[in-house]
Order: C-alpha cells, then structure tokens, then sequence
C-alpha cells in the first residue's frame, strides 16, 4: 500500500495540541490518514482477522477475546505487525511516528501493535492503564489508537481521566502477577480520589488518531450499534528502552515470555523493534 507524503509533526499537530497532551496525557488528531490509506488499512485489518481465526491459538498467533460475565469485551489480534507488512506499515506510518515522537520529545522504537475489533453488543473495555502491561524500562511510552471506522460514543470510543498519568504508577515488577493485574484494572482502588475528577470521552471518526500516555486511566465504552469497530493500536516506547519482564507480562505472554530471545535489562533493538521515524 501506498502512503501520502510525509509529513512534519507541525503539519499535523500543533502547540496547543503538544501542551494538551503534556498537561492531560492524551490528545486526539483529527484526520492524521487519508481516507483512501484508511479504506485499504481497514479491508486489510477484515483480512488478517480472516486469516488468524484459521489459524490454532499459539505464539503471537489467532484471534484472542477478552471475556467478562457480562459478556465479550473485545477481540484481537496480538502482535499484528510481525508477519503483516501492511499492518506493520501502518504502525510505523510517517505521520503517525512523527507525532508520537514529537510528543513523546525524542526517538521512538516500534514495540508492538495490535489489531482490535469490537463487536457489536460488547461490553465495556474496563478502567486500566497501560504501563503496567509494558515489558520493557523506558524514559516515555505511549500509545497511538488508530480508528480504522467511525467510532462514535455508543460503539466504543474511548474515555480518559485527563491528567491521571501524573498520578498512576505502576506495581512493583515482582508484585504477585495477579494482584498486580488487579491494581491494572480497579485504578480508583490505588487511587480513589481518580473517582472525583472528570472524565472525557472522545468519539472519533475513521483515519482519526488519539495518543495516550502509558499512565493514565481510560476505558472504552460498549458497542451499542449493529457496525463492529475495527482499531489497530501501537505502543510506542523510546530507543533506549530495554527488556524487563514483569510478573504480569510473564502471566499473560506464556507463549512469548522472552520477546523472541531478549535476555533481562537488553536492549530492544533489532528488526522486531525498529525505529518508527528517523532523521527529520
């Protein structure tokens, strides 16, 4: 596929935009991919979801779900970009890695990304933060949430407790796996004055971005309409950020504990974690 021309962060995303994003963790841009980029992104993403329930759960490989009792939350894809160049490409797509970079004020490697869909009638996506799911020891991480559809309030747009990432830490990396996934998900638990503040939600439409810093709350709401949402997010971590594996991400990646062969505290370079921009 081919991308538009690339772009300079100025282009696309302002001063404002770059302190919103400092002082409240997230921030939307409107229209970062070109609609005829969006259609191709969005007919592959239909694909690979095709092909990976073909395929026997294993490493990095099938369609995973998220199950609560009060039904499905979500269904994804995990690691989508390793054997997918299309999907890949959107990852490290030029505008959407300037951005990041920009504010994230420096280089950033690719660390993964995953192909999510919502269907409809599925529940919320519960209360979480991010960092405590990243494997890796890095100065900033954030995430890049690509809508490959409209994404309107009722069908599961996303919702942040603006500036709750000067707040939230996460657990210590030896915590018991499943307490500290339980301090992932009931953030008011560790912080109930989080309660107390306001919320956003921030309906988007298709080719829209929003980036969210690795530690603030946000959810995303259930799926009240007949139309699934298809999203594609990347987790963005800086270039010298390097392996640490935690008690959750050991917990959760049976298949893939290591990253492919990183041994604690190395470096995550190479081919599976490039660089997303470059020289200006």
């Amino acid at each position: 596929m081919q991308l538009t021309r690339e772009a300079t962060a100025p282009e696309v995303l302002s001063e404002q935009s770059i302190a919103h994003y400092r002082e409240h963790g997230y921030v939307h841009v409107p229209q970062l991919l070109a609609q005829e980029e969006v259609a191709g992104f969005l007919a592959e993403a239909k694909r690979h979801f095709a092909l990976e329930e073909s395929r026997t759960l294993g490493p990095n490989e099938g369609v995973r779900s998220h199950e609560l009792d009060e039904g499905n939350v979500v269904e994804w894809v995990n690691h989508a970009g390793l054997d997918n160049e299309v999907l890949r490409g959107l990852s490290c797509h030029p505008r959407i890695a300037r951005v990041a970079e920009t504010l994230a004020g420096g280089a950033l490697r690719l660390f993964k990304s995953d192909l999510y869909r919502k269907k409809s009638a599925s529940t919320l996506t519960p209360i979480h933060h991010d960092e405590v799911f990243f494997p890796f020891t890095a100065r900033a991480a954030l995430t890049a949430w690509v809508a490959l559809v409209d994404v309107p309030a009722d069908r599961g747009c996303l919702s942040f407790i603006p500036g709750s990432h000067r707040l939230v830490e996460p657990p210590p990396a030896d915590m018991d796996p499943m307490e500290a996934l339980g301090e992932a998900e009931d953030p008011f638990g560790r912080w109930p004055e989080l309660a107390y503040r306001p919320s956003v939600t921030v309906p988007v439409r298709a080719g829209d971005v929003t980036f969210h810093h690795g530690r603030i709350a946000h959810w995303a709401g259930s799926n009240r309409t007949d139309a699934t949402r298809y999203s594609l997010i990347t987790i963005y971590m800086d270039a010298g950020a390097t392996f640490n594996a935690t008690s959750i991400h050991n917990l959760l990646n049976p298949d893939d504990p290591d990253l492919g062969g990183y041994r604690q505290g190395a470096p995550l370079d190479g081919e599976r974690f490039p660089l997303v921009a470059g020289p200006a």
